[in-house]
């Protein structure tokens, strides 16, 4: 059996949600949120630790939690009103994908969706990263039934959904989030949906599309004027709100948005076996850059211990077993983002690799980290989705019948703490949909300071031509 080690590398943490044990507290009196508002061997295991922050820290302003009532219905899509760069881009080449597999559960599905996603945009050898394919995939599902043609298709390939039809993905993600939201007293779970509409009168959204929205996901329809800096704060108030004040990205005023899908998931859990506060003690943490003193949480408890190929791994388990993060330990030679991007987890994590019940002595570093993916219409075109990055290949039509609609800009922040007593974790997915729009024109400076050539036309004609070497002769 191999002995875990502190490695001087940057560990993979991975959050990853587990189904309900059999002692759980009991169910919420209001069930889900509403839509407005003894082991033979010791096992020691010492997991790295991270201290700065990741890529762009998100914005966090002063809000107050507005009162949101309820306005006017479109399409059966309740509608309500919070008080609180245009111009395409041509997508790059994807990247040769292999021929998705069947699974037979949207929770299989997902998982494997994440491994995709994170092997593109969760490895760094430098930075600290945090993704959440979960909120990701969450936006996607709700543009797919949007979609058309080879638009839909890529889409469906990405996240495992061939062959399946709108109301057949819409009951699946209907299903999921129905059991993972959860308001426990040490496990809170929030996946949250929104559309943000145009106010323009011209677009005339799908009946259809909406009732679809709301019925399957959930969804809260507003609308707002996006050219407006004071309309797009609205937005960001939601996702303020919705992630516990942990996360406020901002939407850019644009004459040509049509419309904006937004998922939040907020996941805060504590720890089935807590850390002493009195135990934390400062220590080294060897990065790919030299020693950091940061403070390391000591503690002991009965868990499950993985012994996989090419790594080790520890569970560490959310108010009984509603939630769990594994620790994960590469060996020797191997960093956590050549980990991440290969098969080995992905086969071995949740299924082959051989595991057992250990008495665990858990050293690990309290961190925190806050993470924008950059450019990540880039990380779902590297997966397969392309056609709906760029107006010219795009089919929107579902949405509201009109050609031109395209993916114009997409966000996803995260944000993840951990202490003594567990941690909270929040991710925001932001989807716009713009129109197709002329880009401004270049300017360019021409100036006739030395002879030149001049012809004069008219209809196709030439009428006139000459050159001038002196205009003061």
């Amino acid at each position: 059996m191999k002995k875990a080690k502190l490695l001087s590398l940057v560990a993979a943490m991975t959050i990853i949600l587990s189904s309900c044990a059999a002692e759980v507290p009991p169910e919420a009196t209001d069930g889900t949120l509403p839509v407005s508002t003894s082991p033979a061997e010791t096992t020691t295991v010492a997991v790295p630790a991270t201290t700065t922050e990741a890529t762009t820290t998100t914005p966090t302003t002063t809000s107050t939690e507005p009162p949101v009532t309820t306005t006017s219905i479109v399409c059966g899509l309740p509608l309500y009103e919070p008080d609180t760069k245009t111009g395409e881009t041509t997508p790059p080449t994807a990247e040769p994908i292999a021929e998705p597999v069947k699974y037979d559960t949207i929770e299989d599905r997902i998982n494997a969706f994440s491994y995709d996603f994170a092997a593109i945009s969760a490895v760094s050898d430098e930075k600290n990263t945090c993704i959440s394919p979960l909120s990701m995939y969450c936006a996607l599902a709700m543009l797919t039934p949007g979609a058309a043609g080879n638009s839909r298709e890529q889409l469906c390939n990405a996240m495992y959904l061939d062959g399946m039809s709108n109301d057949a993905i819409g009951m699946e993600m209907s299903s999921l989030i129905e059991k993972m939201n959860c308001d426990y007293e040490d496990c809170k779970m929030d996946i949250a949906n929104s559309v943000w509409l145009t106010t323009k009168d011209e677009y005339s959204f799908s009946k259809e599309y909406l009732d679809g929205l709301s019925d399957y996901f959930k969804a809260e329809g507003y609308q707002i004027d996006f050219n407006k800096q004071s309309e797009n704060d609205k937005l960001s108030d939601w996702i303020y709100n919705r992630t516990n004040k942990l996360l406020r990205p901002t939407l850019e005023p644009s004459d040509w948005r049509v419309m904006a899908l937004v998922n939040t998931v907020y996941l805060k859990g504590g720890w089935t076996d807590s850390f002493s506060e009195s135990a934390t003690k400062e220590g080294d943490f060897n990065t790919p850059n030299g020693v950091s003193k940061v403070d390391f949480m000591h503690g002991g408890y009965d868990g499950t211990y993985i012994d996989g190929d090419g790594f080790t791994a520890v569970a560490k388990s959310v108010s009984y077993g509603q939630a769990n993060m594994y620790l994960i330990l590469p060996d020797e030679g191997i960093t956590p983002s050549e980990l991440i991007s290969g098969d080995t987890l992905r086969t071995e994590l949740f299924d082959t690799a051989p595991r057992e019940r250990r008495q665990i002595n858990l050293t690990m570093p309290k961190f925190e980290v806050k993470f924008t993916l950059e450019d990540a219409k880039n990380a779902l075109a590297k997966m397969g989705i392309t056609d709906i990055l760029n107006s010219k290949t795009a089919d929107l039509t579902p949405i509201c019948g009109k050609d031109g609609l395209f993916l114009s800009e997409v966000i996803h922040q995260t944000a993840l703490k951990t202490d003594e007593n567990g941690f909270e974790a929040a991710a925001a997915t932001v989807l716009a949909v713009d129109e197709c729009c002329e880009q401004p024109l270049q300017p360019i400076d021409f100036v006739l300071d030395r002879p030149f050539a001049y012809v004069i036309e008219r209809k196709g004609t030439i009428a006139f031509i000459g050159v001038i070497n002196d205009p003061a002769e």
